[in-house]
């Protein structure tokens, strides 16, 4: 598997002329190769050093097939080869064949290949491979034409299946006609390309004759259907009235006259633009509030001027008519009010929990001890911590604590849904009851005991803790928890309505 080791053995043996085989052999490599990296950038493009190497591969294998077919002793030696096989299936007759059809393989595959790059739309690739195609032949001749034909006749098939299901769906339903014609050269077009990088100067090709003639018959026979003739069908009254159609109807003629060069043709297609034009100045104009289904162009939706609704027109010419300076005043007032909504936000946060300074109690008109009514009137007794102002007392609940001689007090945690991190404290001194609005927004109820607390330092000691789930606190029904003492400073909770 050492590849370089034989490429240079061969070299050396072809420099001093010793043998043909290496010839042969290099020929072999150096085609393997450029096929190798041709497949790896149709995959993914390669880097330019890559690509010159290709390039390099291509031009080294086509000058030794050149001097390989005009080679007597290889070919002499090819025929020995037979003869010592002594196979019947196997004649001198093969070596005569193969060397007749040695150049025209190696251009049909260069021909498959500069196929494949115009199909992904890479035209530099594809040009160069046409161009060493046609030097290595010697122009646009004969070989040339049989080598891309063979290349091309998949493409030239999916253009004779899009004609034939065109033609298929005119027959079936004979109004949609303009639509199958549009259909058509959606997918002819691409197709059309391919042809014409890997043939190219062929303006008037048969394939693009063949394309406008099969729209153009299929355009016009929708056409004549919906607007001229004399059928009575409710289906063709309905169309009869409605601008689309012919609208659709003139960019697919401008199409097919850009395909033909052939004069009788262009006269007749020029022949149907006037009377679409002449129809369509006639017809009043129409609001056309509906959405056909887009088309694809280089992978984004597109739609006809006709699947427009009217009313973006008249909108886009009301923005045109605005001055500049209006917009850039809008942006700016825009700009200013998103701004202050943000700043806004940040600075109408609820303040953080913590405790009550005697100058606080003060200020808000309560009394200045232990186990009074606090702020917002949310529990009747004990102290309650700074936390988010509650925008709702649909529901209450009412925590009734033992008296006890350990001193246990108990400290009630509302954690709300949107805020965890804001929880609202209600304290409830050894042998007290609180009384607490509770919010919407509340999932869960942490009940803490502990041996002491006070508000004034923000000093408590839990010694137990019990959570208890929103279920037993229904919204809109007051809620008491009974809490009695039991043994070894242990208490029970116990849920009512």
């Amino acid at each position: 598997m050492d590849l370089e080791g034989a490429k240079a053995i061969w070299t050396a043996r072809e420099a001093d002329g010793q043998c043909c085989i290496s010839t042969h052999n290099l020929a072999v490599l150096s085609h393997m190769r450029a096929l190798d990296l041709s497949l790896r950038d149709l995959a993914k493009p390669l880097p330019p050093e890559a690509l010159n190497e290709m390039y390099a591969e291509w031009r080294m294998a086509m000058k030794r097939w050149r001097r390989i077919a005009e080679d007597e002793d290889l070919w002499d030696h090819y025929k020995a080869r037979i003869i010592q096989m002594d196979d019947p299936s196997v004649t001198t007759g093969l070596a005569r064949r193969l060397r007749g059809d040695l150049h025209w393989a190696f251009d049909r595959i260069q021909a498959m290949l500069a196929v494949a790059y115009a199909q992904k739309k890479r035209r530099i690739e594809c040009q160069w491979l046409i161009s060493f195609l046609k030097s290595s032949l010697g122009g646009f001749g004969e070989a040339f034409q049989c080598a891309t034909d063979h290349a091309l006749a998949r493409v030239r098939e999916r253009l004779d299946h899009a004609l034939q299901n065109a033609r298929r769906q005119v027959q079936t339903a004979e109004i949609e006609g303009i639509a199958s014609a549009r259909l058509l050269l959606d997918a002819a077009t691409p197709l059309l390309k391919v042809v014409e990088l890997v043939q190219p100067g062929q303006m008037g090709s048969p394939d693009r004759e063949k394309i406008s003639r099969g729209a153009l018959s299929i355009a016009v026979t929708g056409y004549n259907l919906i607007y001229c003739s004399k059928n009575p069908s409710p289906a063709v009254l309905a169309q009869r009235e409605k601008r689309r159609h012919a609208e659709e109807y003139l960019p697919i003629m401008a199409t097919c006259r850009a395909l033909t060069t052939d004069a009788e043709l262009l006269g007749i297609i020029n022949s149907n633009v006037q009377i679409a034009q002449a129809l369509l100045q006639r017809m009043p104009p129409e609001i056309n509030f509906e959405y056909s289904r887009p088309k694809l162009v280089n992978g984004r939706k597109m739609l006809y001027p006709a699947q427009r609704p009217r009313w973006s027109t008249l909108f886009l010419h009301w923005l045109r008519l605005v001055p500049r300076s209006v917009w850039i005043l809008m942006v700016i007032i825009s700009t200013t009010a998103v701004i202050s909504l943000v700043v806004n936000s940040i600075s109408a946060k609820p303040i953080a929990t913590g405790k009550f300074t005697p100058e606080e109690l003060k200020a808000h008109g309560l009394p200045q001890r232990l186990g009074t009514q606090a702020l917002m009137d949310l529990p009747s007794t004990g102290v309650l911590q700074r936390s988010p102002a509650l925008r709702s007392d649909r529901s209450r609940l009412q925590i009734s604590a033992p008296v006890n001689d350990n001193g246990i007090h108990f400290c009630a945690i509302l954690t709300l849904l949107l805020k965890p991190d804001q929880s609202l404290k209600v304290f409830i001194r050894n042998g007290e009851k609180a009384d607490i609005r509770l919010p919407d927004d509340i999932y869960m109820l942490t009940l803490t005991w502990g041996t002491y607390w006070s508000i004034l330092d923000n000093r408590f000691e839990p010694l137990y803790q019990d959570k208890l789930s929103p279920s037993l606190l229904p919204n809109g029904m007051p809620a008491v928890l009974h809490i009695t003492s039991l043994q070894d400073g242990e208490f029970h909770i116990q849920p009512a309505h």
